[in-house]
């Protein structure tokens, strides 16, 4: 058993030095820090970088929910802030936010009146 866990711990040594997680998990720790610390900047950025612009006319489907209509391309998204969405009701708007396709469902950050 003490021979399994030593080769999993050199083949997880290995893998960080070649993979260049090493040399940053080595700087995070040596300052105090976390290695989950360094993960979830990572993370942070990822979903910076993710956010899109949208544009369209906020309508209604049913009186209840608000959706995204984009004439120019012929689709329309879904919302997941309902409350904001409300807001423009009927106005051409831009929403920035991170998309899903799996759902086509923004995630909405925020909605402004589009300038004409």
């Amino acid at each position: 058993m003490r021979l399994a866990v030593g080769t999993k711990f050199a083949s997880a040594l290995i893998a960080a030095i070649l993979t260049g997680t090493f040399g940053t998990y080595c700087s995070v720790a040596s300052k105090g820090g976390a290695f989950s610390d360094t993960v979830a900047t990572r993370q942070q950025d990822k979903d910076r970088d993710q956010l899109q612009t949208f544009s369209g006319r906020i309508v209604s489907m049913n009186g209840e929910l608000f959706i995204l209509r984009d004439d120019a391309n012929q689709v329309w998204f879904h919302l997941d802030d309902q409350r904001a969405a409300e807001k423009f009701a009927g106005k051409k708007a831009v929403v920035t936010g991170m998309l899903d396709p799996a759902t086509d469902v923004i995630h909405v950050k925020s909605i402004n009146e589009q300038k004409t």
